[in-house]
């Protein structure tokens, strides 16, 4: 028995959670009751029985299916031949790509759909249908594509040959894409094996090198031109670009095409070809050697150097020695600049996966990406700055592993006499063996700050009035438990926050539906109440400011994550602001920001709290639940083990 169109969108959203997820956050994402959802769980049950599945129920915690059960749903109720297999999209900007896709797929096939056929395919309302397209449509127009509703034939795309093109190769041939490209191109016969082989015979011939996501980038572009051109649609040339005709580049293009109009007797015409020479001719080197790089490279290494300094004064992450960063950034951007020169993108299929596993990379990535359009005018998109903070995921991950190897080295202070000392002494080497030393075990008198050179950590069971420039923990004599939950936050390679994200949020910082209705003032308004409390001081606030400029601290799920990078913050807290609706910001919409005010002393512990604090709002159903509660005891209680 088949399911209905509400049903399926049910199903999808239980295959698709990762915990168990309740009836009300499946009532908020399909705009029903609650009720509605439990009744309509119970039928798809009795459903999935006759099949030999079902849907688990955990009372006080929702619906999950099984691991087990999920490669047969699929096939069962969701398989998609044309997209080889995919589970048909159940949330919003699924859904929004899986139309672009299904219509790029028309286009070159030559083939349209109503609005009626795939509403039908996605199994939702006309209207919804509707809403999705305006995203569409807004995507669209950064191809300069507009998306028109023939009443003949459908929904038919126009623009010009190289955008449709390339919006062709960005939806359907995505580098990490298992797409059979034959199939979609709808031939008969495996013509790729023909271009490829004559891409190889050339290339070597003119001594070029490609990697082999270029050589792969190449052989579609081809087959995509070829299929267009038999069509009758033929490319433009890109007449900003200067030609070098007496390149190995430019010959080789016109050696591909001859080779490939006497292998399949047609007529390839210029503007193809010097198509072919500027895919050619932006290929990037394997290696960048940064000790020996032309004065352009120089430049983009000097822009790089100060994205790292202001990377490190930001977060407290030290990049700025990292080589095999470096090189890799280097090698990388040598190409990514190139392809926005040549006004030529190349999609993430990652970026979901990129924004929901590393977001503090991806705000870091932000941040360089900003120093080259502050310097050089040059605009990274967000699927270009998601493979600039893959480049950030290995060197923090290298960093990881170093930390693990290092100790944390302490100066006991304690005023209780010795035998309390030295028992303090050895609770502590016991419990962290070797990853903390205990350089000392002095009185409060005794300190010097000379002694803290080679010191990361004071552990006194005093409070120490005096600045020695390292973080202090103050414990009781016997050390408690929560003591040493305390010290673990400080000891290296220990994933844990220096602050309890619970004990951050304060009803006094807490703003519901202010008035206030852009990013600027919204900013100005959180972090001046934060300043009036005597939380924060002004150096603190303007840099909140100046840290919005360097990059949007936007994380997806209609969240903004600002923080300061400077000034004193003599109370570290988090500041929320629930808005009565979402507000435009600089890539997307926002309705809930958290603003994280944390002392210069402990900004190394930033990324460790950021995520923390990112895994409650990493799911739209999570976000709805805070902004629908709109009190700061819930977002306490989300912390609280």
């Amino acid at each position: 028995m088949e399911l209905t169109q509400r049903q399926n969108s049910i199903l999808l959203l239980i295959i698709n959670a990762h915990d168990a997820i309740t009836s009300d956050d499946i009532a908020t994402e399909l705009n029903i009751s609650s009720k509605t959802v439990q009744r309509e769980v119970q039928a798809i049950d009795s459903i999935l029985k006759k099949h030999s599945m079902a849907i688990t129920s955990l009372r006080g915690k929702g619906y999950l299916i099984d691991d087990s059960y999920k490669n047969e749903m699929w096939k069962t109720y969701f398989y998609n031949d044309e997209f080889d297999n995919s589970v048909l999209p159940n949330v919003r900007q699924s859904r929004v790509e899986w139309i672009i896709r299904k219509i790029a797929n028309g286009t070159l096939n030559g083939t349209y759909f109503t609005l009626e056929a795939l509403a039908d395919n996605l199994f939702i309302s006309l209207s919804t249908l509707k809403r999705d397209l305006v995203s569409v449509r807004r995507i669209l127009r950064e191809y300069h594509i507009f998306l028109e509703n023939d009443y003949k034939r459908g929904l038919v795309l126009t623009g010009d040959e190289n955008s449709i093109r390339r919006l062709i190769n960005d939806y359907l041939v995505l580098e990490k894409s298992t797409i059979d490209i034959n199939r979609i191109i709808g031939q008969n016969t495996p013509r790729m094996d023909i271009i490829e082989r004559i891409i190889v015979t050339c290339i070597q011939k003119y001594q070029l090198h490609l990697t082999d996501i270029g050589f792969k980038n190449l052989s579609i572009h081809i087959e995509i031109a070829l299929t267009r051109i038999e069509q009758g649609k033929l490319g433009l040339s890109n007449t900003t670009t200067s030609i070098n005709t007496d390149s190995n580049a430019y010959l080789c293009a016109e050696a591909l095409a001859g080779m490939l109009e006497e292998a399949l007797t047609l007529k390839i015409p210029k503007s193809e070809i010097i198509n072919i020479y500027i895919h050619l001719s932006s290929q990037k080197k394997l290696h960048t050697d940064v000790d020996n790089i032309n004065s352009e490279s120089h430049r983009n290494l000097q822009i790089l150097n100060e994205a790292l300094d202001d990377i490190y004064r930001i977060y407290g992450s030290d990049f700025r020695h990292d080589e095999i960063l470096k090189q890799g950034l280097m090698t990388h951007l040598e190409s990514a600049l190139k392809r926005i020169e040549l006004g030529l993108s190349i999609r993430n299929e990652l970026l979901d996966e990129i924004e929901k596993n590393y977001p503090f990379e991806i705000q870091i990535a932000k941040v360089l990406a900003f120093h080259f359009l502050k310097t050089n005018a040059i605009a990274f998109n967000l699927d270009e700055v998601g493979f600039l903070a893959l480049h950030f995921c290995g060197a923090r991950e290298r960093a990881r592993q170093d930390e693990k190897s290092e100790t944390t080295r302490a100066i006991v202070v304690c005023t209780t006499g010795v035998g309390t000392a030295m028992l303090l002494k050895a609770k502590l080497e016991s419990q962290f063996s070797d990853a903390l030393e205990i350089k000392k075990v002095s009185a409060l008198y005794q300190l010097d700050k000379n002694d803290m050179d080679d010191v990361d950590l004071l552990i006194s069971t005093v409070h120490i009035d005096r600045n020695l420039g390292v973080p202090t923990v103050v414990v009781s004599a016997i050390v408690t438990d929560r003591d040493i939950a305390h010290i673990k936050r400080y000891i290296k390679g220990n994933p844990s926050n220096s602050h309890s994200v619970a004990d951050l949020f304060d009803e006094k910082l807490f703003i519901a539906n202010p008035d206030t209705q852009t990013p600027q003032e919204l900013l100005e308004l959180m972090s001046q109440k934060a300043l009036n409390l005597g939380y924060i001081d002004k150096a603190c606030q303007e840099s909140i400011i100046e840290r919005e400029v360097l990059g949007s601290t936007e994380v997806g799920n209609l969240v903004c994550i600002p923080h300061n990078i400077e000034g004193s913050v003599y109370r570290p807290s988090i500041v929320v602001c629930v808005l009565d609706k979402p507000i435009p910001w600089k890539y997307d919409h926002v309705q809930l920001i958290l603003m994280i005010l944390i002392d210069q002393d402990h900004r190394t512990h930033y990324s460790d709290l950021f995520a923390e604090l990112y895994a409650e709002i990493d799911h739209q159903y999570k976000v709805s639940n805070i902004i629908k509660n709109k009190n700061i005891a819930y977002m306490k209680s989300l912390f609280i083990e």
